[in-house]
């Protein structure tokens, strides 16, 4: 199970959206993304690939296990973020903030000539309309 994130436009005071959200763990949103349908929610996942300025897709891992077996995938990125996301790198953890709006199937493929460095999926995600993303950690 993959989780697609895309961006869109809120109208409400950041600080108060993000203070609203609904913290939930990664595992959490993957076993029961119907628990959380149409609420606003807030998790961290650890950035699988590295950043580049033209890239536009983030793909997140469980912060908590080295597993690439589920993932988020984070595209259309909020413009809030825009500017701090060719700094991200594999590894850095990354706090999302927004709205579960369908489901869809997808295939992703990243390559790369560094061992361990690649990642492809390719399977159902749960789609996530970003409000904002914010480094946790790097």
């Amino acid at each position: 199970m993959v989780i697609l994130i895309s961006g869109c436009t809120v109208s409400t005071n950041e600080t108060e959206y993000k203070t609203s959200a609904q913290e939930v763990t990664f595992q959490q949103l993957i076993e029961n993304p119907d628990n959380y349908r149409d609420q606003d929610i807030a998790f961290t996942g650890k950035v699988l690939n590295n950043m580049g300025s033209l890239d536009d897709t983030i793909y997140l891992g469980d912060p908590d296990s080295n597993s690439t077996d589920q993932g988020i995938i984070v595209s259309d990125i909020p413009l809030n973020f825009e500017g701090d996301q060719e700094n991200l790198k594999k590894g850095d953890t990354i706090k999302v903030y927004g709205k579960i709006s369908g489901r869809s199937t997808v295939t992703i493929s990243t390559t790369s000539t560094t061992p361990g460095e690649s990642f492809s999926y390719s399977g159902p995600a749960i789609n996530i309309a970003a409000m904002y993303i914010e480094v946790v950690s790097s």
